[in-house]
């Protein structure tokens, strides 16, 4: 079987695409006028100790990954099992975090790092945080003072309940 490139008409002849998609020409990078298409021509066009060399080899690397996602971004198979990878991943970042965070040692770090950042925040425009500190009291107003008034409220019941049994006690001695 000859190996032939895709091309859009394949699937309204029910023709499969070829195993691998083609190989990109516009991967290159232009060195002194002649264009470059690999690493190995910029070895030959550049001398060694040359700190324009590794620039030059690491843009033409990136030039070949970009070309080789747009490629690849057409292929729904290659695509799937890219989202499963980083899905994937993101699970076992998630998986990490939790474990990093449930350590104690880890917890108190956090919090030291989170206060200094508020601390940081706060002090680099105070009247902004206090701005937003008022907005967001004012946007829970109710729902503050309705737990303060349970809360002094229970502590009423608590106070009278303790009473009622030291009453009880004096009753029965």
């Amino acid at each position: 079987m000859s190996r032939r490139a895709a091309t859009p008409f394949d699937a309204l002849l029910g023709l499969q695409p070829p195993a691998s998609l083609p190989k990109t020409t516009a991967a290159k990078v232009v060195v002194s006028g002649q264009p470059v298409t690999d690493v190995r021509q910029i070895d030959k066009l550049l001398d060694a100790d040359d700190p324009l060399r590794t620039e030059l080899r690491r843009a033409v690397g990136s030039s070949r990954n970009r070309s080789r996602y747009q490629r690849q971004r057409t292929d729904p198979e290659t695509m799937a099992s890219r989202a499963a990878r980083e899905e994937a991943a993101r699970a076992d970042r998630q998986a990490y975090h939790a474990a990093y965070r449930a350590d104690p040692k880890n917890k108190a770090r956090h919090r030291e790092l989170a206060t200094a950042w508020a601390r940081r925040n706060y002090h680099s425009d105070p009247e902004a945080a206090r701005a937003k500190s008022r907005a967001w009291y004012q946007a829970n107003r109710e729902a503050i003072l309705a737990r303060a008034k349970a809360k002094r409220d229970a502590k009423k019941a608590a106070k009278a309940a303790t009473q009622l049994t030291a009453n009880d006690e004096r009753n029965d001695a």
